[in-house]
């Protein structure tokens, strides 16, 4: 009696699947098979778009019946956008199961670009439980664009989820808001930014704008330099934020960027900036950054005009001045550093960084001046680093000099560095 009661379940289990399937491939009538107008009315779901509607009440015969085939269809739409195929492609949102493939209808969606599916992809994005989805389906409307996906990415940013999604999410519509190219999104990235006034530890909106400030650094073009520099410029803001616009300056790959950085610099020496003396200075930033692209000659003339002006910088900046100097200086700075490696008033520390960035700029010139100091009364750190600074310039007239260095100097931890490098 169990085994018959078994046998009856399991077959009426199979006939019941077996229709379901075939009713969601939608697959021709034939024998046993459910047709459209059998089903009877659907189960009360929430509203949806007429174009969704519409979606719903059509079979998706299109794509293949095998998952592996319709993750490669699904591609071929991704890479040559159809819009016939879109109403296709929201039948399979609502019918797959696997969220790569839903993944994959996403971003074919948005490169079909159709207007008119926005609203059902938003509504979607705030019901949709998966992540990877979530985040496909916000990357897909903002392919499209338009005033509703900005609130949404206004509302993102403006609402940080500290999460590791909602960092993701924030950082996606970060990028939205900045792409986008409309008074609106500009007036609100631009006040959001300069409500930054707390620390970074307690300001409850920090991410969302370091987010902003990466992502004006990737864009680059002149409007969002101008508000990276007035962002880094202004006194009112948290120094922390001064000096992330700052670093974000710095890492802008476009023309223009050395020149911001140098009127900023300026600015700040002038004026006396009481932020610079915080415990995260600002202009570190500036001139780690304006060392960082030696091929833009603003920044070894900022560089120099810092190191030569009459004003006292805090050791720790001329020191990285020096330091920065050397990576984007030529050899008409080499005087310079050589001063100061030698000016006995400058701290040990300074010298030494002095010595290596006048060895860099000056190459074989810069060789009899510091063998001189390897072999001269200068502390014992300093003549190694003039040893460590010959060492590092293009061959010539180099070997010679470490040669005589080995063989004459009085100290044996010089003579041995030099031999090092002769090995």
């Amino acid at each position: 009696m169990k085994t018959g009661v078994l046998v009856t379940v399991s077959f009426g289990l199979g006939i019941g699947l077996g229709c379901l399937a075939m009713a969601l491939l939608g697959s021709p009538e034939g024998p046993g098979r459910t047709r459209e107008s059998d089903r009877g009315p659907s189960p009360a779901a929430p509203t949806h778009s007429p174009a969704q509607a519409s979606v719903r009440a059509a079979p998706v015969r299109s794509l293949p019946e095998s998952s592996r085939d319709r993750a490669e269809a699904l591609r071929d739409l991704q890479e040559t956008p159809d819009r016939s195929r879109v109403p296709e492609l929201l039948a399979a949102l609502d019918a797959e199961k696997d969220a790569g493939l839903r993944v994959l209808a996403c971003a074919a969606l948005g490169e079909c670009g159709d207007a008119s599916i926005l609203g059902d992809l938003l509504r979607r994005f705030r019901s949709e439980s998966d992540f990877r989805v979530r985040y496909a389906l916000l990357e897909a409307a903002l392919r499209i664009g338009g005033p509703e996906v900005d609130a949404l990415c206004r509302e993102l940013v403006a609402t940080p989820d500290d999460s590791r999604d909602g960092v993701l999410l924030g950082e996606l519509a970060a990028g939205g808001l900045v792409a986008r190219d409309t008074p609106e999104a500009a007036a609100f990235v631009e006040s959001f930014l300069k409500a930054g006034v707390l620390p970074m530890g307690h300001d409850p909106d920090w991410t969302s704008r370091s987010h902003l400030l990466e992502k004006l650094s990737e864009r680059g073009d002149a409007k969002s330099l101008a508000l990276l520099a007035a962002v880094a410029g202004d006194g009112s803001l948290s120094v922390d934020l001064r000096a992330a616009a700052l670093r974000a300056l710095g890492d802008t790959k476009t023309e223009g960027r050395a020149a911001a950085l140098a009127s900023l610099l300026e600015a700040a020496l002038a004026s006396g900036d009481p932020a610079i003396v915080e415990d995260v200075d600002p202009r570190m930033e500036a001139v780690s950054a304006l060392g960082a692209r030696p091929e833009e000659p603003a920044a070894a003339k900022v560089l120099a005009g810092l190191l030569q002006g009459a004003r006292v910088l805090p050791e720790e900046l001329r020191r990285q001045s020096v330091r920065s100097l050397g990576n984007a200086g030529g050899p008409e700075d080499a005087a310079l550093l050589l001063g100061i490696a030698r000016d006995p008033a400058v701290p040990p520390a300074t010298r030494k960084v002095a010595l290596s960035s006048y060895g860099r700029v000056a190459g074989t010139a810069a060789v009899q001046a510091l063998e001189e100091i390897a072999m001269g009364a200068a502390p014992m750190e300093e003549r190694t680093a003039a040893v460590r600074a010959i060492g590092m310039t293009p061959p010539g007239p180099k070997r010679s000099a470490l040669e005589r260095i080995a063989a004459g100097s009085p100290d044996r931890r010089v003579a041995e560095l030099a031999r090092a490098y002769l090995r």
